[in-house]
Parts: structure tokens; C-alpha cells; sequence
């Protein structure tokens, strides 16, 4: 069984190796061709770039360019844990408030020039300004005084990103939070070079000639629709360790035109898409991780029917999560009993005997108290019979066919009749959600069910549980932010606001010639940064 591995950073793509047409025999290709091949890491791209700049980084393709160009204070190893990146250490005040970061000596970028803890003020500082649109902003909002800032609310000189030297950052947060270094592993919290970007202005990051490079890689190459080639960083701190020369980027938009690349020989490793998954679900080549996102119904608690707790346990005991992850999804997805996944460190999976049959137990399928719930709640409304109860869904292929499952087995366990609805936000009862944390903490999933957060779906709200999770989040030892996070647990399996149905898994086609990339479920898929590959 392959060894799974946690990683943070936030992007959709799958990561490919260079190789020759199909069919050509190594020994009559050119001695260039076979060092290619053998020292040129190949990545499928979705979609273009709009820019390499880390301020802008929206897309996957730009996210993932980013993670090669640039480096943040802290990084993801291989093994999934938290290392120093450009920080070789730091430090947190008593109260969790002030974290002092320390860079490395003799850090420099791309072009020669040194790095220091200006360029990072600058950069997060950029990322706060309304007039750059940045689409991960609000991850900056827990510095002290960044929200205010960027609302036009504050004043620059009140927030608490402060360059003490050249080498040593101090932050100053709204509130604790333990897991503030791993949110600087993303690239919205990626350094830019001041001198250089204020000589490109405008132009920053949109071609290689504008870009300037803190972390492995450099780009050579942007060829529009087509590649984006990258080249080691010979400036790069580590560079000794990283093994790929370059790192080219394919952009193959079209699943099954990257799946067809991959049985050429054009690409080594790519993602197989759901729609695919029957087609190639026993090819040897297929390598399964789980990813860390959660898929749930969340239901809307104001709703005169839901705001019920019995009715909205007998929807959960009326889907059967194994049958839906086994048969309708083909054996992609592990039921869920509990909103945290075990790949968070803390929150392994128990002991638990599965051969005694009851699946009640794990999964909490039972239909034959759903029904007797579903009895008990129509004769509390003084009703025979529920009017159609709305199902919100994205309109794309997974989510239909969940949708279809949950709205067969409602109507079969407890004759609800549900209607599919793609467009309707303002009066769906139920929603079908998905959530991925960008970070492998407790906190990633446990903020979703806040009062206050934007995508409660649900309109949930319990002060106690709020408490809670506000302690999980400000809780300096880690076995007491567990113990908290567990007791927040509870209090949603009791108060019902949503049905957790099952953790995504990852599905990847690999070439057996590609060695030594590591498989890891949050942010980047892989760790590639000692990729091997064979003739």
C-alpha cells in the first residue's frame, strides 16, 4: 500500500514527464533527446495562465507555476510535514499573537539581486491593495489591521506586517492561530521583488522577460496555449537537492485529449477525471490517494420542515454512503461518519471491526428508523405528505450522479420526492457541498459550520459549537485543540446540519518509468522536487 503523504498548497493539476513520439527505440535518438527525456519533468496544465505574478495567482495552472518559481517562508517536504522554506526559523509570542520570522543568509532571486524582508511586506501589502484584485486576499485578513486596509477601512501604517532588518519579518495577528505557518506555504503569501516589479509595473509576470524567481525554478519559456518551460534557479538556496533540470507545462485542456497523450508516451502522469474512471479503474498504472475534500448535504435550518433535527437525521439514515461510494461512484470515495478526515494528524482512524455487518455503526445507513423518524415528524406537521424539496447541485458530472443516487434512495426509503435544481439559491432546502482546507489542520473543516462564515450554506448556528471551534483555533497544545475539536464533533452529529457522505480520493495514471514523486492529499497532488525519470 502506498505511503500517503499531507501537503498544503491550493491547485487543481496533474504533473507529467517529458518523453519522445511512441515507438522510437532510445539507442537511435539523439545523445540531446534521451537528456531530455531524462531530465525534463513534464506537467499537464488545464488552462492558460493569465499571469505568473504570486499577487495574481487565481487559476490552477498559475498556482501550480508558482509553487516551481517561488518559495514562501515556510514549505511542504515530501513527507507531508511543515519545513523552513526562506525562513530558516521563527518564533511565536506567549499570547499566539506575534510571529517573528528569520530568513536565510544570502537568499537571492533569479537575477542576482538579494532577497530580504521588505520584498515579502511588499508583496502581501500589494495583495491587500483593492486596486490588485487579488483572488486569495482574504487569507491575508487574519493580520492585524489587513482587512481594514484593503476595505478602505484602515490605514496602511496599522497593519501589522513590519520588516525589523533585511532578514527578519514580524507579523502581528487579529487572534492566535497555530496554524498561521501553514497558510504561508500558499503563493499568495509569496515574496515579490520590489526593485524589479516596480521596473515592470504593468507588465510583472505576464512573459518570462517580467518575472524574477525566489524559488527552484525560473521560466525560460511562455509560449501562449501551448507551454510554459521552467529551468533550475542557479541562485536558488537548495538548489543541490532539486533533481529535474526543467519543468515543462503542457496545457491540455480536454480530459480525454490528456488521456490519450498518456498512452502515446506524451505524458507520464495526468489525473483521470470521473467520466473516465470506469474506462481505466483497473489499469495497473492507476495510483489512488485521498485528497482531503469532504462532499455533504448541508440543509437549510430556517426552512419550517428542516429546521427540524429528526427529519434531517432521517435523510441521513436513508442514504446508504457505502453503496454510493462503491457502486454509484465505482470504489472512488471513503464513507464518511465524521467531518474530519483521518489524514489530519490527530484524527486517525480507530480500531474498527467492519465483518459484524453493521453498517449502521460506520455509516449510518438504517432505513427502517428513517422511516419511523419520517412518520413521527409528517404526523408533528399534521401532514401526509412533504410538497417537492429542492436539492441544489453544481451542474457538473460527480455532482449529478450523487444527486441522482440521494434522490433515489429519498424517494425509496422514505417516498420524498426531490427535485434536481441547478440555478436556485434563494429557495433550495437541501445543497449538495464540497469542501477542500488548503491547509491540514482541524480548523480547515471545522470553520465551515461557523455562524459567521460565508459558506455555511445552511444558515447552521450554535453558539456552544462556535465556542469551541474559537478554542481549537486559539489553543496553543495540540492535544487540547484535538480535544476541543472533538467535542465540536459531537455537537454537529447531534444537531444534524448537514449529511456527510464521503472523502474524494485522488485517481492518477502513472508511468512506471517516473520514480520517486511522492503522492500527498492537500495542495499540489505530488511532491516532484526528486522526480526521476528513465529512458
Amino acid at each position: 500500500m502506498k505511503k500517503v503523504y499531507i501537503f498544503l498548497l491550493t491547485a487543481l493539476l496533474g504533473l507529467v514527464l517529458s518523453c519522445e513520439k511512441a515507438g522510437k527505440p532510445a539507442d537511435e535518438q539523439p545523445p540531446h533527446e534521451i537528456k531530455k527525456r531524462t531530465s525534463r519533468l513534464l506537467i499537464r496544465g488545464t488552462e492558460e495562465p493569465v499571469s505568473v505574478n504570486p499577487n495574481l495567482s487565481q487559476t490552477p495552472t498559475g498556482i501550480v507555476v508558482n509553487s516551481f518559481l517561488n518559495e514562501g517562508l515556510t514549505k511542504i517536504g515530501k513527507d507531508g510535514m511543515l519545513v523552513p522554506g526562506l525562513a530558516e526559523r521563527w518564533e511565536v509570542s506567549s499570547d499566539g499573537k506575534v510571529w517573528t520570522f528569520y530568513l536565510r543568509d544570502n537568499l537571492k532571486w533569479s537575477n542576482g539581486d538579494i532577497i530580504t524582508a521588505n520584498d515579502f511586506r511588499f508583496s502581501w501589502i500589494n495583495v491587500l491593495n483593492p486596486s490588485t484584485k487579488a483572488e486569495y486576499v482574504d487569507f491575508l485578513y487574519i493580520i492585524k489591521g489587513a482587512e481594514e486596509y484593503s476595505r478602505h477601512k484602515g490605514k496602511l501604517a496599522d497593519v501589522g506586517i513590519k520588516a525589523v532588518n533585511n532578514k527578519t519579518l514580524e507579523i502581528t495577528l487579529t487572534r492566535p492561530a497555530m496554524y498561521f505557518p501553514l497558510l504561508l506555504a500558499h503563493p499568495v503569501f509569496f515574496p515579490v521583488s520590489e526593485r524589479f516589479y516596480l521596473g515592470s509595473k504593468e507588465d510583472f509576470g505576464t512573459r518570462p522577460e517580467t518575472i524574477t524567481s525566489s524559488g527552484p525554478y525560473t521560466l525560460r519559456e511562455w509560449n501562449t496555449g501551448n507551454n510554459l518551460l521552467m529551468v533550475k534557479n542557479p541562485y536558488y538556496w537548495d538548489k543541490g537537492n532539486i533533481k529535474p533540470e526543467e519543468i515543462e507545462i503542457k496545457i491540455i485542456s480536454d480530459p480525454r485529449k490528456a488521456m490519450n497523450a498518456f498512452n502515446s508516451g506524451e505524458v507520464d502522469i495526468v489525473n483521470l477525471e470521473q467520466e473516465l474512471y470506469q474506462e481505466y479503474k483497473d489499469d495497473p498504472r492507476l495510483q489512488k490517494y485521498p485528497n482531503g475534500r469532504i462532499f455533504y448535504v448541508s440543509f437549510n435550518v430556517k426552512d419550517k420542515i428542516f429546521e427540524n433535527p429528526k427529519i434531517r437525521k432521517a435523510v441521513e439514515l436513508s442514504i446508504d454512503k457505502k453503496e454510493l461510494t462503491d457502486i454509484v461512484l465505482e470504489g472512488s470515495g471513503q464513507p464518511a461518519d465524521r467531518l474530519i478526515p483521518s489524514i489530519i494528524p490527530g484524527f486517525e482512524d480507530e480500531e474498527n471491526d467492519e465483518e459484524d455487518g453493521n453498517s449502521e455503526k460506520s455509516y449510518g445507513y438504517a432505513p427502517n428508523r428513517a422511516k419511523k423518524l419520517y412518520k413521527e415528524v409528517l404526523k408533528e406537521l399534521k401532514t401526509e405528505r412533504l410538497p417537492i424539496i429542492k436539492l441544489l447541485i453544481k451542474e457538473d458530472y460527480a455532482d449529478r450522479k450523487i444527486a441522482d443516487y440521494l434522490k433515489t434512495k429519498l424517494k425509496e426509503n422514505l417516498d420524498m420526492d426531490i427535485e434536481i435544481v441547478t440555478n436556485d439559491k434563494d429557495s433550495y432546502v437541501l445543497r449538495l457541498c464540497d469542501e477542500k482546507p488548503i491547509y491540514a489542520d482541524p480548523m480547515g473543516y471545522l470553520k465551515i459550520f461557523k455562524t459567521e462564515y460565508k459558506d455555511n450554506y445552511g444558515f447552521y448556528s450554535n453558539p456552544e459549537y462556535d465556542k469551541l471551534v474559537d478554542k481549537v483555533n486559539i489553543e496553543m497544545l495540540n492535544q487540547e485543540r484535538i480535544k476541543f475539536a472533538e467535542e465540536a464533533e459531537k455537537i454537529l452529529m447531534k444537531d444534524m446540519p448537514a449529511v456527510f457522505l464521503f472523502f474524494q480520493e485522488r485517481e492518477i495514471m502513472v508511468n512506471p518509468r517516473v520514480k520517486n514523486i511522492y503522492f500527498i492529499s492537500f495542495g499540489m497532488k505530488y511532491y516532484v522536487l526528486e522526480a526521476e525519470m528513465t529512458e
